[in-house]
């Protein structure tokens, strides 16, 4: 018993080891700064095809550094609920923001990836009262040029503050290079997501 007990001891602290390698690891892609020679980790997502997601509060009048903290770890932990098991994705805390790094090889971001993010959002608000945009990046990302998308992602969080509440935008340019928002409400069609359910049930 003593000795099983001592052996999840040691497999818990690999697994702590692990993650904070690995969340180093993928902040050093996000400050376009990755390591000449990849860690031994475990990355849930492929290097290439990656799509940005960051998850930003819609308010933080009187939030204080330890309360970021804890809502970010409720976020973190309801977003791991959600995404984990459907998709390979990597969720880390950045920058007092949740990141989530998402592979998008077949375009499922309208039909199957907001749809997830809008119940994120609404879960959080039920529950917790807690109310989150997320800005998401144009193009998919490698994990050896991850900067400029993350950099699409935070300009697209940005432009939600603007939008109201719950919004989610994605980074757009048009073809002078000014900033444009593809909108996608924070209401999201009804009629949209349950045809986009019902295609998925049907699959």
């Amino acid at each position: 018993m003593q000795k099983s007990k001592k052996i999840a001891e040691l497999y818990n602290q690999v697994q702590h080891k692990n993650s904070l390698l690995k969340d180093r690891y993928l902040i050093q892609c996000i400050e376009g700064n990755p390591p000449a020679h990849i860690p031994s980790i475990n990355l849930s997502i492929h290097p290439e095809n990656i799509l940005v997601f960051i998850l930003g509060l819609d308010t933080k009048e009187n939030v204080i550094g330890q309360d970021m903290s804890l809502i970010n770890f409720c976020i973190t932990n309801i977003a791991e609920e959600i995404f984990l098991h459907a998709y390979p994705c990597e969720i880390i805390t950045y920058n007092q923001q949740v990141i989530l790094l998402c592979n998008d090889k077949i375009n499922k971001l309208q039909c199957e990836i907001i749809p997830q993010f809008r119940h994120l959002q609404l879960y959080l608000k039920k529950q917790f009262d807690i109310s989150v945009s997320i800005g998401i990046s144009r193009d998919k990302a490698t994990l050896s040029n991850m900067a400029p998308f993350y950099r699409q992602a935070s300009m697209a969080l940005d432009q939600c503050y603007f939008m109201g509440k719950q919004s989610i935008v994605q980074y757009q340019l048009d073809f002078s290079d000014h900033l444009k928002s593809s909108i996608i409400p924070s209401q999201y069609s009804l009629n949209s997501l349950m045809l986009c359910l019902m295609a998925l049930q049907k699959m």
